[in-house]
């Protein structure tokens, strides 16, 4: 591990960070002298575990505070990150390009991320392929939501129809037919109560006719404001 690195390092990372490289960097400090002062099998494989955990926690602390020193194993790596992030490339163009030095490969086949950001400006961009799986969940989510809203107000409709705030197409149908029925009913029995006054109005002259006329309207008028008050047209209509 470059001794410069780390000690930039530790400059840079948190307090809870350091603590923890600290102590791992301690622990493969103390394995390593603890295999040069006895070589054994146990102690190189204390001395390899020790490093693998540096280099692994050095490795992920580099690439969170110098994210441009992140780095790809290999080409196809390399292929796999571009086309996912909706560039036009196949393998067997990375390794042609390779060749023709078109992008910059380390001499352990690594590729840094800088180098593939470089190397992808001269790539055709086909588009984040996340973008078509947001927009569908985009859809679904506004989907539901206006599906949990119409259940919403079916459910507030169902209430205010049970505490019989209002009723539906069908029960005001049937409410106008039964004041239809009212009407009917009463207007006849305004015409019996009432037929011997008409009569004696008219006193068998058809030139009185108008003034029948006059009677029948007015005792219409006054039979429909008794209906209002009454409250049988106050119907508030809802659709289905």
């Amino acid at each position: 591990m470059d001794k410069e690195v780390t000690t930039k390092l530790l400059e840079l990372i948190t307090l809870e960070e350091r603590v923890e490289f600290v102590v791992v960097i301690n622990a493969h400090e103390a394995n390593v002298a603890k295999y040069g002062e006895d070589p054994t099998a146990v102690n190189k494989k204390n001395m390899d575990a020790s490093r693998s955990a540096l280099n692994e926690a050095s490795e992920r602390l580099t690439l969170k505070y110098y994210p441009e020193k992140k780095k790809y194993e290999n080409l196809m790596a390399v292929a796999k990150y571009l086309q996912g992030k909706g560039y036009k490339v196949k393998k067997s163009k990375l390794y042609y390009d390779r060749k023709k030095k078109l992008i910059k490969v380390q001499v352990d086949g690594s590729v840094f991320q800088r180098d593939v950001d470089a190397y992808a400006k001269g790539l055709d961009y086909l588009g984040d392929p996340a973008g078509g799986i947001e927009t569908t969940l985009k859809r679904i989510k506004e989907s539901e939501a206006i599906r949990s809203a119409a259940k919403a107000e079916e459910a507030e409709i169902d209430l205010r129809i049970k505490r019989k705030e209002i009723m539906s197409r069908s029960d005001a149908s049937l409410e106008k037919a039964a004041c239809i029925n009212v009407m009917e009913s009463n207007f006849l029995n305004m015409v019996e109560t009432q037929a011997a006054a008409w009569a004696e109005i008219m006193g068998g002259n058809m030139n009185k006719v108008p003034l029948l006329i006059n009677a029948i309207r007015e005792d219409w008028r006054d039979y429909s404001n008794r209906l209002a008050e009454m409250d049988l047209f106050q119907v508030e209509y809802l659709e289905e």
